[in-house]
């Protein structure tokens, strides 16, 4: 059995990338574009913009998140953010279902918008982690047959050309790996790999959250927002609001953890 080990706590897109979001980065990027990135996006219709985005290589998708302030996922942390503490079959749970992924059972042949299968989300609201389009990481899984040297990346989660399966089975069916990912070069492209973006949780707040104390509207967004990441988030806001640079907002997230 494959061990998976992350102790750092992260910030995870709830959202594969989306193709509005990434043509919206591209371009920033004026004539830095890949011709083979620039004449595949050209033909994304203009009512796919909440489809995700896909076609990228890992490097590429690594300079998006990059761009964003955060990054992609080691394979390790992917696989945490889909299964969870227990090591659950399934980003939803401990057993297969129907009709909760965009995989090849349903015979649609293509993505569909982030977020369109409800059920399918993790407990921690991260959705389309089966299914859809896959997710470039940023190393390879830890399998237990990987070779030193290997110097292929990881894509994860499946997409809408793969049959659904667990993310982790430990089964090991003859011939298939007990994680569900596949190795590949970096610089390969795909109209089926994406990608989500991490970040870790401490630094990314302590840059990103305001130095002010937040209006009226704002702080009731950040306990919200504290609400929603509940009670395991506490332990880190509460470590951080004790630092002498702390940022007001935290106050607010904080309070909303704590309900």
């Amino acid at each position: 059995m494959v061990t998976i080990d992350v102790r750092e706590p992260l910030l995870v897109d709830s959202f594969e990338v989306t193709r509005a979001e990434w043509l919206g980065y591209q371009r920033s990027l004026g004539s830095a574009v890949a011709p083979e990135l620039l004449a595949h996006t050209a033909e994304w219709s203009a009512d796919s913009g909440e489809w995700p985005a896909c076609f990228m290589t890992q490097p590429e998708a690594e300079a998006f998140a990059s761009a964003v302030g955060m990054r992609l996922p080691r394979a390790g942390e992917w696989i945490f953010i889909a299964c969870g503490p227990q090591a659950l079959p399934f980003p939803w749970g401990a057993t297969a279902q129907r009709s909760v992924a965009n995989t090849l059972e349903l015979g649609l042949a293509r993505a569909v918008a982030v977020g369109t299968f409800e059920a399918g989300r993790s407990p921690q609201r991260v959705y389309d982690l089966l299914g859809n389009v896959a997710e470039w990481s940023a190393d390879l899984a830890p399998e237990r047959d990987l070779l030193a040297g290997d110097e292929r990346v990881s894509v994860l989660g499946g997409s809408y050309h793969n049959r659904a399966r667990a993310v982790i089975d430990p089964r090991l069916i003859e011939g298939q790996s007990e994680l569900f990912a596949r190795a590949l070069s970096r610089e390969s492209r795909a109209d089926d790999v994406g990608l989500r973006c991490v970040a870790n949780a401490a630094e990314y707040l302590v840059a990103r959250l305001p130095r002010e104390r937040p209006e009226r509207a704002l702080a009731r967004r950040y306990e919200a927002l504290g609400h929603r990441w509940g009670v395991p988030a506490r332990g880190l806001l509460e470590e951080l609001s004790r630092r002498a640079d702390a940022s007001p907002a935290l106050e607010f997230l904080l309070a909303g953890a704590s309900r």
